[in-house]
C-alpha cells in the first residue's frame, strides 16, 4: 500500500492521468476506480461458508501476513465478518495468518494441526488468491473451501473438488476496460465515471469452463 502511494504521488506530480485497478484509495486524484465491490465480495463469500456449513457453522479463516496492507483482502474479511453480525448467525471459528510462504512443510504442519485439534471445523475461507495453494497443503476431506480469482493453480484444485466455490472478479476485464476507458479520455475526450465496479462472480466446477471463456480476449 505504502509503495503504491509513493507512485500515484510521482504520478500525479507529473501530471499523468491514471486508474486504480481493485485498489481503492482516498485523497487521489485518479480518473476512475475499476474493481470489485471488495466488502460485498467477502460477505457473499460469509454468505456462502454459511450456506454451506448449515447452522451455527464452524470454520477456519486463514490470512496471509504479506497482505495485511491489501485494502482489497481487508475489505473482505470485513465483509466475510459482518455477515454473520449482521445475520445474528452464531458461529465457532478459529484465525490463523500466515507469515511466510517460504516453508510450506511448516504452513502444512500448523494448518492440518489446527483441523486435527478442531474437527468439527466444517469450512475455510481464504480472502485472497492463496486458496489454491492453501488447499493443497490441507490433508483433511470434505472440507468447504471457498477464495478468490481463476487462476490455473485455483481452478485445478476447484475441477478436483478441494476448493468448493472461487469468487471472481474479472481481473483480466479490469484491465481490457481500464485501457479503453483510458483511450476514450485521451482520444475521444469522454470523461470516465468515477467507478466502474466489475462483477462478483460465483465459479463452481461446474461452471468454470463457460464463465472463463467469456472472459475478453
Amino acid at each position: 500500500k505504502e509503495a503504491t502511494k509513493g507512485i500515484l504521488k510521482k504520478i500525479e506530480a507529473a501530471k499523468i492521468p491514471y486508474f486504480l485497478l481493485n485498489i481503492k484509495l482516498n485523497g487521489y486524484n485518479n480518473l476512475s476506480y475499476i474493481g470489485e465491490d471488495s466488502y460485498k465480495s467477502g460477505y457473499l463469500a460469509g454468505k456462502l461458508l454459511h450456506t454451506c456449513t448449515g447452522h451455527k457453522p464452524n470454520f477456519l479463516t486463514v490470512k496471509i501476513a504479506a497482505e495485511f496492507n491489501n485494502e482489497a483482502i481487508l475489505n473482505r474479511s470485513k465483509g466475510f465478518d459482518e455477515y454473520f453480525l449482521k445475520e445474528k448467525i452464531e458461529t465457532t471459528s478459529v484465525s490463523i495468518t500466515v507469515e511466510s510462504l517460504k516453508s510450506l512443510n511448516k504452513i502444512s504442519k500448523k494448518l492440518n494441526n489446527i483441523l486435527e485439534s478442531n474437527p468439527k471445523i466444517k469450512g475455510v475461507f481464504v480472502p485472497s488468491g492463496k486458496v489454491g495453494l492453501i488447499s493443497s497443503l490441507i490433508n483433511k476431506k470434505k472440507l468447504k473451501i471457498i477464495g478468490y480469482d481463476t487462476t490455473p493453480l485455483n481452478l485445478k484444485y476447484l475441477n478436483n473438488n478441494k476448493i468448493t466455490f472461487l469468487i471472481s472478479q474479472k481481473s483480466f476485464n479490469q484491465g481490457y476496460d481500464s485501457i479503453i476507458h483510458m483511450q476514450d479520455f485521451l482520444i475521444s475526450k469522454v470523461n470516465p465515471k468515477a467507478e466502474y465496479l466489475s462483477p462478483i462472480e460465483i465459479v463452481t466446477k461446474e461452471n468454470a469452463e463457460f464463465i472463463t471463456k467469456n472472459y475478453r480476449k
